[in-house]
């Protein structure tokens, strides 16, 4: 059983690394990013007493979240009518 997982793991590296490209970062390119993470963090910290960020991440979670549990149960019904649909 162990020797199929890697197999399947091993097609599935293999697949990847011949379908997409090799990148490198350049030089001082991952500390920009750190820079640009680190203002936009400043930025939402300076704009939290205007907008209440925390609130707003709950309610986007919320729906989120809802939309979720909908389209999972939208999944297990069609899933059941479709088991129904083959036994007569």
């Amino acid at each position: 059983m162990t020797d199929i997982i890697v197999a399947v793991l091993s097609f599935l590296s293999g697949l990847i690394e011949d379908w997409f490209p090799a990148f490198t970062l350049g030089d001082g390119v991952l500390s920009k990013v750190v820079n640009a993470f680190a203002y936009f963090v400043e930025l939402v910290a300076s704009v939290n007493w205007l907008v209440p960020v925390e609130d707003a991440l709950l309610i986007i979670g919320l729906i989120a979240g809802y939309y979720t549990v909908m389209f999972l149960i939208f999944c297990g019904n069609w899933i059941i009518r479709r088991i129904f649909d083959i036994i007569p």
